[in-house]
């Protein structure tokens, strides 16, 4: 965080958001969360779960889950395949 409040303060006109894709719950990760903190006299925002993810894919997000999850299952599925070849 030290970084991004430095960067804040060389650049006083970027709005500085502070990302995390995992809330404390899957239930707060689908809701997502939006909420601005003062650290040494500067605001940063924080975003959590879809709501962050939206800020950064808007109406795409659906597409990027979509082939985020099947480069996984693509991976997992030649992985398993590998092991078994052994």
């Amino acid at each position: 965080m030290n970084k991004l409040v430095k960067f804040k303060k060389e650049n006083p006109d970027y709005t500085c958001i502070y990302g995390l894709i995992n809330d404390k719950t899957e239930e707060l990760t689908l809701k997502g969360n939006h909420k601005k903190i003062i650290i040494d006299d500067v605001e940063i925002e924080i975003q959590t779960g879809y709501l962050f993810l939206r800020n950064i894919f808007g109406d795409n997000l659906e597409l990027v889950l979509i082939n985020i999850n099947q480069i996984i299952s693509l991976f997992l599925l030649q992985f398993f395949f590998l092991i078994q070849l052994e």
